[in-house]
């Protein structure tokens, strides 16, 4: 009989306030960052080149998140979501934020455009707009394994607020949170497999 064995996990929270007036830098010739649309990340969600499942991009749509992608002559080449209800932790277990807190859901860039730092306009961008939405806050969960995440987060001004505390064992999942996340009423949520949950969004969503 095969033994399954619990999978432990602690999160990092970080938090970083969010700032306006950034200089947007030169994206280079036929290079554009904006907000895409739902009509273009259903389309972009063909490409298996993009990381970008539909069925995800669905749901993402579902919940008033929002993508901010980096083109060039048309062909998306890297993007970040950014979101306001519940962030997925593990499994059906997703961390729910205050109302002036958003969250990074995903980023990606296509492998022959890395190294060009082609997220810091799209992450620049989408502060501008969380900022003009009434948001204050950026979250991110990253595990304390993850070394170079972690400093690359402490570089962008983030600090760590708190710990989340997973353990997954056969078909359950156990969320502990410490003192620091539960300050900040920040409270863990079950979702089964594409459900929407409660949606916040940016001001002037429908």
């Amino acid at each position: 009989m095969e033994s399954v064995r619990p999978r432990l996990q602690v999160w990092a929270v970080n938090r970083r306030a969010l700032v306006s007036g950034y200089e947007m830098p030169d994206l280079g010739l036929g290079k554009e960052v904006r907000v895409l649309s739902e009509n273009e990340l259903r389309h972009f969600a063909d490409d298996p080149g993009l990381d970008l499942p539909r069925r995800y991009v669905d749901l993402s749509i579902a919940r008033r998140n929002f993508c901010v992608g980096v083109l060039e002559r048309g062909q998306l080449i890297a993007y970040v979501w950014r979101g306001f209800g519940p962030a997925v932790i593990v499994a059906d277990a997703h961390l729910l934020l205050d109302d002036v807190s958003r969250f990074g859901a995903k980023a990606f860039t296509r492998p022959e455009f890395r190294g060009q730092h082609l997220q810091t306009p799209a992450s620049m961008l989408s502060d501008q707009i969380c900022i003009d939405g009434g948001y204050k806050y950026a979250i991110s969960m990253i595990e304390t394994h993850n070394f170079a995440s972690l400093a690359s987060d402490r570089r962008r001004g983030n600090e760590i607020v708190g710990y989340l505390v997973t353990l997954q064992f056969r078909d359950r999942t156990f969320v502990w949170r410490t003192p620091g996340i539960r300050r900040l009423g920040y409270h863990v949520i079950r979702l089964a497999p594409g459900e929407v949950g409660p949606i916040r969004g940016l001001v002037g969503q429908e």
